[in-house]
């Protein structure tokens, strides 16, 4: 209170029983002797504080309580943006703390709705003990990674995204497990295995829709197709009745019956290549069927058949069976009669 006087105070009164603070105040002559109370004491001399007292501290060894019945919390609102509460008072009884060595609080720290400004740097230290990671929002994006899944005791761990997930690697990419497992997952676009084979275990199978080795560029740089055990063709039942259509692509061996003098087979989709073994039962007790085979739609081309130069009849109660070999736009064609079958 440098350059202050006691006798300066406004706030005083008439002294009486219990006054803390007694002081003599001017009254036009004489002092007489007044009461002031301890908030009119504590104003005056520290609001503002006297320029004289650099600095006010709270020495000793003793805990420095605030009493208040209200406390003000430190937020993001408006007024209080950029800002933060590095002074701490425990709400529960007001006393001053303050943050620095802190370690972990006792029963663990509730970080609540924290909202960073910039990057968390962890210095390489670990994240333990997470459940789950959400990102691009809250806890109901569908971009996450998860924990325990679909139950707690088989720590699964499950990596999601909304759209596309990449997995990169300047090198490799290792997947390592017991199985890779797709289930009602397809791989879509071309697949390239180098540094090894493609196996299937003996239990399963190869289902595909073609298989194509690859030509090379100079003579005798073909690759071959290579089958170590049988090679086996389902035989397809053409089933057409009436209706006498044959797709080469369905199977390399084929069948049907026919009842009739008459039955045009049409071919289609032959391959450059392709054979295709068919055998056909005449199921009538006395008529002769003759059958005949074109290639095509449009134009039919007539399927190529030596010697005779046209297909045997097929007798009552007999099958015969047809070879036929596409070479180019030609099909040739060769049969053996009579089968009681």
């Amino acid at each position: 209170m440098a350059n202050k006087k006691i006798s300066q105070l406004t706030e005083v009164g008439n002294v009486g029983a219990g006054d803390l603070f007694a002081v003599s105040v001017p009254a036009g002559g004489p002092y007489i002797t007044k009461s002031c109370e301890p908030k009119a004491i504590a104003t005056y001399a520290l609001n503002p504080v006297p320029s004289a007292i650099p600095t006010i501290g709270f020495t000793g060894t003793q805990n420095v309580f605030f009493d208040k019945s209200n406390w003000i919390d430190t937020t993001a609102a408006a007024g209080d943006a950029g800002t933060h509460a590095y002074i701490m008072v425990n709400k529960g009884n007001g006393q001053l703390t303050t943050g620095s060595g802190i370690a972990n609080p006792v029963g663990g720290d509730n970080m609540g709705n924290c909202t960073a400004t910039t990057d968390l740097n962890l210095q390489n230290n670990d994240v333990i003990n997470t459940n789950e990671i959400y990102f691009g929002g809250g806890n109901t994006v569908s971009t996450r990674i998860e924990y325990n899944l679909p139950n707690p005791a088989t720590k699964n761990l499950k990596i999601q995204a909304e759209d596309d997930l990449t997995l990169s690697g300047v090198r490799h990419v290792n997947i390592s497990g017991q199985a890779l497992d797709l289930v009602n997952t397809p791989i879509s676009g071309d697949v390239t295995i180098t540094g090894g084979d493609l196996e299937i275990d003996p239990g399963n199978k190869l289902i595909v829709n073609e298989i194509k080795v690859a030509r090379g560029t100079t003579n005798q740089d073909s690759g071959s197709l290579v089958i170590e055990g049988a090679s086996r063709h389902e035989p397809y039942n053409m089933e057409y009745p009436g209706v006498w259509v044959v797709y080469w692509n369905e199977s390399n061996i084929q069948y049907d019956t026919v009842s009739t003098a008459v039955a045009q087979y049409d071919f289609f989709n032959a391959g450059n290549g392709q054979t295709l073994t068919m055998y056909l039962k005449n199921t009538h007790n006395s008529v002769v069927s003759t059958p005949t085979f074109v290639s095509g739609s449009t134009t039919p081309n007539p399927i190529l058949w030596g010697g005779t130069g046209g297909p045997p009849q097929l007798e009552p109660n007999r099958t015969n069976v047809y070879t036929f070999v596409c070479v180019n736009t030609g099909i040739f064609a060769s049969a053996i009669t009579g089968y009681e079958y």
